[in-house]
């Protein structure tokens, strides 16, 4: 299956080859190979992944290797795969961080945020207009929703990467 075709490119006929009852294997072969090419044509069903410019003895082993069911990537697109993955990955630990801070309530949000940045209690008081006694209130209901100690939220708000302020 190539990439580049007219109407429906190669990762949408894929998908839809992958829909029929009796799906047939997929090899994608192609001259292109954009960042995250590989992973889409994965995720559509496609079961192995060549250059147009790979040797033709290469072509033709992996060509007979899909149609044995044998997973078939060239290391070009292993590489992209492993590359794609590992840039993922921090995303999903950024949107999980970011999700668990979502979670808690602005004002105890804003205290996690400031005590991650270094403030003391009564410097994080001080900033939110609140008592010295009400920082930690929200700082300990936060790290009990959490789970989490100050440290650890503070690596939280690491992880989520979140602009300065809110």
């Amino acid at each position: 299956m190539d990439i580049a075709m007219p109407d429906v490119d190669g990762i949408e006929a894929t998908r839809r080859l992958q829909s029929l009852p009796h799906a047939p294997h997929v090899l994608i072969l192609t001259s292109l190979s954009p960042s995250s090419t590989v992973e889409r044509a994965v995720e559509a069903g496609a079961e192995g992944f060549v250059s147009k410019t790979d040797a033709p003895d290469d072509i033709i082993r992996r060509v007979l290797g899909v149609c044995a069911g044998a997973p078939q990537f060239n290391t070009a697109s292993q590489k992209q795969l492993i590359d794609d993955l590992s840039e993922s990955q921090p995303r999903s630990r950024r949107d999980a961080a970011r999700e668990l801070l979502g979670a808690l309530p602005d004002r105890e949000r804003e205290a996690v945020m400031l005590a991650a940045e270094g403030y003391t209690n009564a410097e994080i008081a001080s900033r939110m207009f609140i008592s010295e006694r009400t920082a930690k209130a929200h700082l300990s209901s936060a790290a009990d929703k959490l789970n989490m100690g100050r440290v650890q939220m503070a690596r939280l708000v690491e992880r989520a990467d979140l602009p300065a302020r809110l």
